[in-house]
């Protein structure tokens, strides 16, 4: 029993899992992104974008790597992490029939760790911590423009085709010239 108690203690405290969430909803839409990394190391993205966009990308686990989470591990390491209280509930986004949610639930060696923020101001610092999550999740998955519109990306599109074109058009066949293209197309 004693071995067992003294391995433990040894052990760094590392991340068994976290959850993350986010909603916006009123009467007119529902805006969900949540990101869920389990104990088995598989990453996994769902959002969802209705009536507006009518999106939904159900989600599609990764396998995360050492250096991933070694990324997450100094994300999580912020002393901002450390400051937030449990709970940060009340009305104050200022219309009545509005959601305005973001969970971050963190799963420890040495224990749970729960941040709710329900229609209330962000506390200092929690808009960037979770910005920091949101795009560590969307660039491991590779799903960096999931939550831009449709015209967004259209437009996005449109400019970079150009661009590719532009550089198609000027290739007076350099290795750096026919690379961009290729990377715009």
């Amino acid at each position: 029993e004693k071995k067992r108690t003294a391995a433990a203690v040894e052990q760094p405290d590392r991340i068994i899992s976290f959850a993350y969430e986010k909603v916006e909803a009123d009467s007119s839409r529902i805006f969900r992104y949540a990101a869920e990394l389990s104990e088995a190391g598989d990453l996994s993205v769902q959002f969802d974008d209705l009536p507006r966009e009518h999106r939904h990308v159900p989600p599609a686990p990764k396998r995360i790597t050492k250096d991933d989470m070694e990324i997450l591990e100094k994300i999580f390491s912020n002393e901002s992490w450390a400051s937030f209280r449990n709970e940060y509930r009340g009305s104050s986004t200022g219309l009545e029939n509005t959601l305005k949610l973001w969970r971050i639930k963190l799963v420890r060696i040495s224990g749970v760790k729960e941040v709710i923020v329900e229609n209330e101001l962000e506390p200092d610092g929690f808009a960037n911590f979770r910005g920091d999550l949101e795009i560590w999740a969307n660039n491991v998955l590779g799903v960096q423009s999931i939550e831009r519109s449709r015209d967004e990306l259209e437009k996005s599109s449109r400019e970079n085709e150009a661009l590719g074109d532009e550089k198609w058009d000027k290739r007076d066949v350099q290795d750096r010239n026919l690379s961009d293209a290729i990377a715009c197309y």
